[in-house]
């Protein structure tokens, strides 16, 4: 009987032990990542933030320094950029409709709108965050 009871708790132990090591497909898995722009006069000024679950970025402006904060982000086979010109305080929210499993890049920067992204000026940006959508 015990030798029985044994090889029961073995092969219950191993079967956990086997679904704990298997990796199927999972969706929307990725971490939120959240970019900074590189440090201008000893702040970022604020931040891009991407959160997978849903995909929704948000882009916060934390200072009043007449710079916007900018999102640059690359998912797929699309390079896009979003600017917050609304000014210091506020956050500007984007909802996408992004493939589950894809890989998602995010870098936030300075920037000065001028109107249309072709016509601003960008710059100090920041280090690279990657996650999956």
């Amino acid at each position: 009987m015990n030798k029985n009871v044994s090889r029961v708790l073995m092969g219950a132990l191993g079967a956990l032990v086997l679904a704990g090591t298997q990796t199927g497909v999972s969706y929307a898995d990725g971490a939120n990542i959240r970019a900074i722009p590189a440090l201008v006069t000893g702040e970022a000024g604020g931040a891009a933030e991407f959160k997978p679950y849903g995909e929704h970025l948000y882009i916060e402006d934390n200072v009043a320094d007449g710079n916007s904060i900018v999102a640059h982000m690359q998912y797929g086979s699309k390079d896009q950029w979003w600017f917050n010109h609304d000014g210091s305080g506020t956050t500007r929210h984007l909802d996408f409709d992004i493939t589950d499993g894809t890989a998602v890049h995010l870098a936030a920067c300075r920037g000065d709108w001028g109107g249309s992204v072709e016509d601003s000026e960008i710059f100090a940006c920041g280090l690279w965050k990657h996650t999956t959508a």
